[in-house]
């Protein structure tokens, strides 16, 4: 086999141009500033990895598609001047945009404004759309794919434009070069066909732009979790959080718009990208509202990553490596480029789906994916979420304030009883509905806690029984370990004598069968990705409750006190 050809080096001409810097280095390709020496103008030159040029249909894939996407002539789709092959490896010459992208502006922020969210991606929606009309799907759609060329003052609105299209697969191609049964994205945004090796179509893009938006509004991808295997098998099988459990601040319509958007049906997602992001604009209500009619709405000044982690809104996000240092060459001031460079090393897969298959089984006996399905805020339950959730760093007009709950009585009560004074404070819960209250750090070492009240004891055992497989990933094991200041994973009844008895089933709970004295719920603990879970049911009040936190000894403490001293019957319990 004969010896692959080498990448250039800055100071070379390479394909007509001269190479002066390089922006991004990655595992595919390396992205350059190149002059054209002829005109004088600054480009950017994205060099493929030597071996992709050697795989024939790769080759020949990659130079058809990039003519394809050289010709969408759409405002939000990076320019394409040239395409080809040098030195027999494999380039893409395509406009230089000093910006930024996405993924270093939710790096810097934390999060993004939803009206800077929504302004930004409704661009990317349109570029999405005219791709897929002409049958081409993007397939690798993420924040470092969407760059931001900023605008001169407020008149000019920030640009985005839509790149890496030459690695795409052109859904109508009848050529048989896109018969590989491989897929390719990048697996924190990828969608559940793609990892499955189905048809991919427009709606994976769409879906994968779900996951940008929602990255945007919580400052966390969907699917947060230590392994590349249990992302892959969470985007095919789990639930994600819902963004109101991270950001309680959040209209409740958006949580209803990230479930249609996530589906793992193509067919349950939107009809397009755009009606995606115009639904997301109507959810979001006044959130969406540009400062001024006519202007881009301005990301707010980067917030302290130690003011972030205090206040819980990146839980999730501490497992992200820091960003990789700046590659040879460096990169001009204020420049960026479609680079594979980012905060954390790129999760791409590029493998068989028989490959996939295998190990999705595998995980189905190895991995213990921790995630915490939770319901809707309607009677009864459905797949969504429940987890950690922050307060919001944005100021609220203040309303009218809502008459307390049944449910919120019992908390303001609890915090009347002796052996939960102080535990749970009124003043860190919000009322989000009347069977729905949310708490954010109410006690040293407590990272949040929700209560959801249900309209029978048949819809709370279900539900609890959903939150359990979603948080332990599998199937619902009852009376196994007991929980205690010692147990990290079990599941059990209690009582009020203190008493943990694995004597009743879920089932006879669930019918009323079992009195309040033998047992008045059940509880199940469990750590994982750093929190201590506690997920517990109430008869009395029908009741599912859920708190958190580092710690397996402060959060078994915090729920000793709350738990015993939560009723409804209108005085404080005093357990």
């Amino acid at each position: 086999m004969a010896d692959l050809p080498e990448l250039p080096l800055v100071g070379d001409e390479f394909a007509g141009y001269r190479l002066r810097a390089v922006l991004g280095r990655g595992g595919m390709s390396v992205v350059y500033q190149a002059e054209n020496p002829r005109l004088g103008s600054v480009i950017a030159l994205k060099v493929l990895a030597p071996e992709l040029a050697a795989d024939d249909a790769f080759r020949a894939r990659f130079l058809e598609e990039s003519r394809i996407a050289a010709s969408l002539n759409h405002p939000n789709v990076i320019p394409i001047y040239d395409t080809g092959s040098s030195r027999g490896l494999l380039y893409i010459a395509m406009r230089y945009v000093a910006g930024t992208d996405l993924r270093q502006m939710i790096k810097k922020r934390g999060r993004v404004l939803p009206a800077t969210a929504v302004f930004l991606l409704g661009q990317a929606a349109r570029a999405l759309d005219a791709a897929h009309r002409q049958g081409l799907v993007h397939r690798d759609v993420k924040p470092g794919n969407l760059l931001i060329e900023r605008g001169s003052d407020d008149e000019d609105p920030d640009h985005v434009y839509l790149t890496d299209f030459g690695i795409t697969k052109h859904a109508m191609s009848r050529s048989g070069l896109t018969a590989t049964g491989q897929f390719l994205g990048t697996i924190d945004y990828v969608a559940p066909e793609q990892i499955q090796g189905a048809s991919v179509l427009g709606q994976a893009d769409q879906y994968s732009l779900g996951c940008v938006l929602y990255e945007c509004l919580t400052g966390r991808v969907p699917f947060e979790k230590d392994l590349d295997a249990a992302i892959i098998f969470a985007h095919v099988q789990e639930p994600p959080t819902m963004p109101r459990v991270l950001r309680p601040d959040l209209p409740p319509a958006v949580d209803d718009v990230f479930a249609r958007v996530l589906a793992k049906q193509p067919g349950d997602r939107y009809a397009s990208c755009r009606e995606f992001v115009e639904a997301a604009r109507a959810s979001l209500g006044s959130l969406a509202a540009a400062p001024v009619a006519g202007q881009s709405p301005k990301t707010p000044a980067p917030v302290p990553q130690a003011v972030l982690t205090h206040r819980g809104d990146t839980i999730a996000s501490h497992r992200r490596p820091a960003a990789e240092p700046p590659p040879a060459g460096g990169t001009p001031p204020g420049g960026h480029q479609p680079g594979p460079g980012r905060d954390r090393p790129p999760r791409r897969w590029f493998r068989q789906p028989r490959w996939i298959a295998a190990l999705t089984a595998l995980i189905l006996v190895a991995v213990g994916a921790g995630i915490w399905a939770g319901v809707s805020a309607g009677h009864g339950s459905r797949p969504g979420a429940m987890a950690m959730s922050s307060m919001s760093a944005q100021a609220k007009p203040k309303a009218k304030a809502k008459p307390p709950s049944a449910l919120m009585n019992a908390i303001m009560l609890a915090d009347e009883s002796g052996g939960a004074k102080g535990l749970l404070p009124p003043s860190s819960c919000k009322q989000d509905s009347a069977t729905m209250v949310t708490c954010t750090a109410p006690a040293p070492g407590i990272t949040a806690v929700v209560f959801r009240t249900y309209p029978s004891l048949t819809a709370l055992y279900d539900a609890y029984v959903a939150q359990v497989k979603g948080l332990n990933s599998g199937p619902f094991k009852a009376n196994f370990q007991d929980c205690g200041i010692n147990q990290t994973l079990g599941e059990v009844a209690w009582n009020h004598m203190f008493q943990h008895p694995k004597t009743y089933s879920v089932s006879q709970m669930a019918a009323g069968m079992v009195t309040d004295t033998q047992a008045g719920g059940r509880v199940f603990c469990d750590f994982g990705n750093g929190l201590e879970n506690f997920v517990w049911t109430q008869d009395d009040g029908h009741l599912l409750g859920y708190v958190a936190g580092p710690v397996h000894e402060d959060v078994w403490n915090w729920w000793v006190g709350v738990h015993h001293n939560i009723g409804f019957a209108g005085s404080p319990m005093n357990m």
